[in-house]
């Protein structure tokens, strides 16, 4: 009987040693920097890095700690600012892709610009011309000493065109920025396609 008890004994020792075996030892340190040894991760490793070993106590592999909260804040933090990034590029080629699509060469944009400036120039003479006579009717209800109402009104329309003049002058320098930067990024655009062009492998016949 107690051969039958001591067969039962070593098989199962054998049996638990072949599983330890199969599975390997993990090792890891815990929070309070104790180590722990077994066939499976020690609970109080949860945040700990897990070293995995053969039962020669040679290391096999490794499970890397979970990240911490300022890590991950981090990850998120950086998966954001990428994102960003790509949103901005996606709609920079997007304005670029537009450029082209509206002009040919540089000086079409040149001749676009400057048309649309000569526009506001002559709006801004003709402005100025009714100003001018605007003035001298204002000057001659004030000597001939007409209806105050009058006088108001006319002051108001005088008002309204000073406006208009100075709001086409702004008008005149927002459209030189804008060409301006237009003319550049054409020309950066150009650049890169040119650059890709020669870069490109050439198909072989």
């Amino acid at each position: 009987m107690k051969a039958k008890v001591l067969v039962i004994v070593l098989f199962l020792a054998l049996f638990s040693f072949g599983q330890i075996h199969a599975a390997g030892i993990k090792k890891c340190k815990d929070a309070q920097g104790r180590w722990h040894y077994g066939d499976r991760a020690d609970e109080s490793c949860a945040q700990s890095k897990v070293i995995e070993m053969n039962t020669s106590g040679t290391k096999t592999g490794e499970q890397a700690a979970p990240p911490t909260e300022e890590e991950l804040a981090n990850m998120a933090g950086k998966k954001a600012g990428e994102a960003r990034q790509k949103k901005l590029q996606e709609e920079q080629d997007r304005k670029d892709q537009l450029l082209l699509a509206t002009y040919g060469l540089e000086k079409d944009i040149i001749y676009i610009r400057d048309r649309k400036i000569s526009q506001l120039e002559n709006s801004i003479t003709a402005s100025k011309a009714t100003l001018t006579s605007l003035e001298k009717t204002l000057e001659r209800q004030k000597k001939t000493g007409v209806d105050e109402k009058q006088i108001k009104r006319t002051e108001a329309q005088l008002a309204t065109h000073r406006a208009v003049i100075k709001g086409k002058r702004e008008e005149q320098v927002a459209l030189k920025k804008k060409y301006a930067a237009d003319l550049e990024r054409f020309r950066i655009v150009k650049r890169k396609q040119a650059a890709t062009a020669t870069t490109k492998p050439t198909k072989k016949k």
